[in-house]
């Protein structure tokens, strides 16, 4: 059981790991194209921008609270079930030699 249970363990690191690389290949493009797009970036452009946001409501709690969220999120997804499992493992691997 306790193999098992490290067979899961393993196969969610992995499978972990690939979607933090697509998370961060993502992130980098997303910078890349903000920074191409700042290069062109012109006086107009930033006129623009402003009257077009304008009277809108701010968003600055999303800058705020989306930091908390991710690591929220990450530690649910991602450290919960890691702890978790490395207890169920241990828990039956001390079951089994335990006299």
């Amino acid at each position: 059981m306790a193999l098992v249970i490290c067979y899961f363990i393993a196969a969610f690191l992995i499978y972990s790991l690939a979607d933090f690389f697509i998370w961060r290949k993502r992130h980098h493009d997303y910078l890349v194209a903000r920074n191409i797009e700042s290069m062109t970036w012109d006086m107009n452009d930033q006129h623009a921008y402003d009257e077009a946001h304008d009277g809108l409501p701010s968003i600055n709690w999303y800058y705020r609270w989306s930091p908390s969220v991710a690591y929220t999120r990450v530690f649910f997804e991602f450290a919960l079930p890691l702890l978790i499992g490395a207890y169920a493992a241990c828990s039956l691997l001390l079951a089994v030699w335990r006299p």
